[in-house]
């Protein structure tokens, strides 16, 4: 797996940090995929399908991850992270499937958002659809819980991006919830219409 994943992860990431390099403003990229939703595109490859012709459901899980690598390369939490020897570790992982995405090399978009902070966890929602303009039928539905973790604690997500990122605090506050646990399927929901 590394042997195809590795070099993909380190693709995106450069491709995001070309993108956030070519970004007119630090204010407008630390919104995205807190308050804008973060646009990924890709195209079903040959190691991305089964045997059926259409993404395999395990490369829903692959995509979803380039597109946060390329997400936090853009709007700065990548950089910060090295700079200050903190890492986001995933903790729980789901996905919804609802409409396959085919034939081969058919191109795709995610679209990446936070969908809640409290004090140790971090909820990330990605939705899949083509890439076409009037085809906005979301394929499938991705929700991940993660950490950020420096020197071996679990750390506040929200103070890391307001002090080392860069974010507004009144875009933190909109994603904050107190016992974001007990509401994810709320969260889900609630992002369903983008």
């Amino acid at each position: 797996m590394g042997i195809v994943h590795t070099p993909r992860v380190i693709a995106t990431i450069a491709k995001g940090m070309m993108r956030q390099s070519k970004s007119s403003s630090k204010e407008s990229t630390t919104r995205l995929g807190v308050v804008d939703p973060y646009k990924y595109y890709a195209r079903a490859g040959l190691f991305d399908v089964d045997y059926l012709g259409h993404l395999n459901n395990a490369a829903y899980f692959s995509h979803a991850e380039y597109a946060r690598w390329e997400m936090s390369a853009v709007n700065g939490w990548l950089p910060a992270m090295m700079k200050n020897n903190a890492h986001y570790y995933l903790t729980s992982a789901s996905c919804r499937y609802r409409a396959e995405i085919r034939p081969l090399f058919r191109k795709f978009e995610i679209q990446t958002v936070v969908a809640g902070m409290d004090d140790k966890n971090l909820w990330i929602y990605q939705s899949f659809r083509h890439a076409q303009e009037g085809d906005d039928r979301v394929r499938a539905q991705v929700i991940v819980k993660g950490a950020i973790v420096q020197k071996g604690k679990v750390i506040d997500p929200r103070q890391f991006l307001k002090d080392k990122v860069g974010v507004h605090p009144d875009v933190i506050d909109a994603v904050n919830r107190t016992n974001a646990d007990a509401s994810v399927e709320d969260m889900i929901a609630s992002f369903e219409a983008l």
